[in-house]
Formats: structure tokens, C-alpha cells, sequence
């Protein structure tokens, strides 16, 4: 059961917390001594689990700090059927506040986590200061060993009790794939929505076969990769494949070539370092993204307008973002050319030059002739 101490110097003083079904029975007095005890039933589960989370912020705002369970007690507790439900009902309150609830009663630590952070989300300010409090006792425990050896090179951010985003910007890559695999497959890992690797100095390929074998492999709705050496396309549509709720996907990647990518419910796509219209031929002819509405490209590929214009892709997007890609006068004269075929987009970004071609096109983007 949840215990809660009050010392500061004047005050010597101890609050017990148990629910059990929809009752909540409160334990109170001095450290040391017989305590007082009270219970309380409440009209349903619902009305209990809040009635508890009250009674607990109400001590906290008194300066109550938990001392019970130990501190290292994280990460072991679980429910296959509440994991499911947070995992079907992904970026809702409920399904983690029912989860949390759980964990709490189970004795693990990221239950009170959740219950302060879900609360500090609403607005509850002293919510938020238990949580940043409690957050810095634990996370040790939560993340393990691995994140001790990844050191400052990984930020991570939490939601409801888990993390939910994870960025790692390393100088040094030996090993770090196996500690980046240990975080990942922990259990506070467990909800992670977006990630993000970006290696400046090895090989990104360890990272996408790391990726590809994570299990359980989190919820991924967003992945970032950036690497100073070549990734096969393959890899990248192997992992693409693995997390089938991605729906934005950003490449960073030299010599990239993603072959044809299937990922069915990709929204969002963009893909830096292009060196080649070749390069994304698979990918424009394929038909494994159907979901596909914002395209950004970057990096010098001469021939991709007509690429482009030629696409079936090309007539499912709504945004093409182009201003990171450099345009030769060739590649400007047949964008200009074949503007109707891109006529139906939303947004259409492009950086040329001032000149006559730059005028032709922005009276085309007008829809003057």
C-alpha cells in the first residue's frame, strides 16, 4: 500500500493510502506511533480511482513525498490485457490512467508515476512537481543499465508513467546499439511513439537491424534516422514493414536508395541526402504507400521533376516540399513545362534562383500562363 512521509524538521508525521474494490481506507498519524484509520466506499470503480488520486494530491501539495515501495520497484508488474488496451487506444488518457491505476495497487513505482503525470497534464501544478520529483528518484530504474552507458546522448520523454519519445544523438557508436536495444525492450518502453537515431560518426545499418528485432517492437508512429554512412533500402523497408503504424518517416540517409517502401499508413515522408532521381524510382513506380499526402525531398538529384511528374505517387500527394532540393535550370524548365501535373497539390515548396525562370514559375503558381 502506498506510504506517504511528512518531515521537515517540525513534522514527523505518516499517510497510508489502500483501495480495494470501492472502498479507500486511509491510515494516519506519527511515525512510530498507532495510527488512525478510516474507510470510505464510493459509487463505482471510477469514482474510487479518482477519489484516491484526490486524497494523494491533496498530500502531496502538504508536502508529502512516498517513501513506500522501494524506489527500485519499477518496470516488473504487468497486465497483458491493460497493455493491450493502451496499445489499441494509443495516444488516450484512459487506457493509461486505468493501466496506472493498476501498476499503483501491483506495487510498481511508474503507476504513481502515471497517475502524477496524467494529472500534470490536465493543469494540476503540484501533479507536476511530484512527478518531475518522483521522475528524478526513479529513472534510473526505469531506463536500466543500458541508458547509464548511452549517457547524455539520450533524451526521452514521458507520458502517463512510459516513455514516449526517445532521441539519441551519439559522438561514439561502439556498442551503443545493444544499450539503445536494452532501453527499448524495457518495460517503461513499452508505448514508445516516436524515435528518433541520428549517428555522426559510424554506421546507421546496426541501428535499422536493431530496429527490426526489438520485441516486443513498440507502437512507432514517427522515426527519425540520420547517419553518415550508407543504409540499404532493403533495411529501411524491412523496418518500415516491422512498425506498420508509422505514418511519418524522416531519412537522413548518403547514397539513399529506399527501393520499393511499403508502409500502409505513411502520411508523412522525407528523404534527405538524395544524390539521384535513380535512387527513388522504385519507390515513385511502387504502390506500398496509399496513404502518402506530404513528400519532402532534399539534396541534388537532377532528372527529379520529370521523375516526379511521371510518379503515380505523384497524384496522391497534397504537400511536395522541394526547397531543400537543388534545382539546375534544366530541372526548372521541365518543372515549368509539366506544372499541370502538379496543379492539384495543396503546397508546393521550391528555392530558385531570381531570375526568368523563377518568374515563369511563380506566375504559373498564380495561374497565369
Amino acid at each position: 500500500m502506498p506510504r506517504f512521509e511528512l518531515r521537515d524538521g517540525r513534522s514527523n508525521k505518516v499517510w497510508v493510502i489502500e483501495r480495494e474494490g470501492v472502498a479507500i481506507t486511509t491510515s494516519w498519524g506519527t511515525v512510530g506511533a498507532k495510527l488512525h484509520t478510516t474507510t470510505k466506499r464510493y459509487e463505482g470503480l471510477d469514482a474510487t480511482r479518482e477519489a484516491g488520486r484526490e486524497l494523494i494530491r491533496e498530500r502531496t501539495r502538504k508536502g508529502y513525498v512516498r517513501v513506500s515501495p522501494a524506489a527500485e520497484r519499477v518496470g516488473f508488474a504487468r497486465n497483458e490485457g491493460l497493455e493491450t488496451a493502451v496499445l489499441e487506444g494509443l495516444g488516450a488518457d484512459e487506457p493509461l490512467s486505468i493501466y496506472a491505476d493498476w501498476l499503483a495497487q501491483a506495487g510498481d513505482r511508474r503507476g504513481e508515476l502515471g497517475a502524477l503525470q496524467l494529472a500534470a497534464a490536465r493543469g494540476d501544478e503540484a501533479a507536476a512537481t511530484g512527478a518531475r520529483a518522483l521522475l528524478s528518484l526513479i529513472e534510473p530504474a526505469l531506463l536500466g543499465e543500458g541508458a547509464s552507458l548511452l549517457g547524455d546522448s539520450l533524451h526521452v520523454e514521458y507520458r502517463g508513467g512510459f516513455v514516449d519519445e526517445v532521441a539519441w544523438w551519439p559522438e561514439d557508436v561502439r556498442g551503443a546499439d545493444s544499450a539503445l536495444r536494452a532501453v527499448l525492450e524495457g518495460g517503461s518502453c513499452r508505448f514508445v511513439r516516436r524515435l528518433e537515431i541520428w549517428e555522426r560518426s559510424g554506421d546507421g545499418a546496426p541501428f535499422l537491424a536493431m530496429l527490426d528485432a526489438l520485441e516486443p517492437a513498440p507502437p512507432l508512429e514517427s522515426l527519425r534516422l540520420r547517419t553518415s554512412h550508407h543504409v540499404d533500402g532493403d533495411a529501411v523497408d524491412r523496418v518500415a514493414r516491422r512498425y506498420p503504424g508509422l505514418s511519418r518517416l524522416y531519412l537522413d540517409l548518403p547514397h539513399a536508395s529506399l527501393g520499393a517502401l511499403r508502409a500502409p499508413r505513411l502520411e508523412a515522408l522525407d528523404v534527405g541526402w538524395l544524390e539521384s532521381s535513380d535512387a527513388l524510382s522504385a519507390l515513385f513506380a511502387g504502390d506500398g504507400l496509399p496513404r502518402l499526402r506530404s513528400l519532402t525531398l532534399r539534396g541534388y538529384a537532377p532528372g527529379l521533376p520529370r521523375a516526379l511528374a511521371d510518379a503515380r505517387l505523384t497524384k496522391q500527394l497534397a504537400e511536395l516540399d522541394l526547397s531543400g532540393l537543388a534545382l539546375g535550370d534544366e530541372d526548372a524548365v521541365e518543372l515549368i513545362e509539366r506544372f499541370d501535373l502538379f496543379r492539384h497539390l495543396n503546397r508546393l515548396e521550391l528555392d530558385l534562383a531570381e531570375g526568368d525562370l523563377a518568374q515563369r514559375l511563380a506566375a504559373l503558381r498564380r495561374g497565369e500562363r
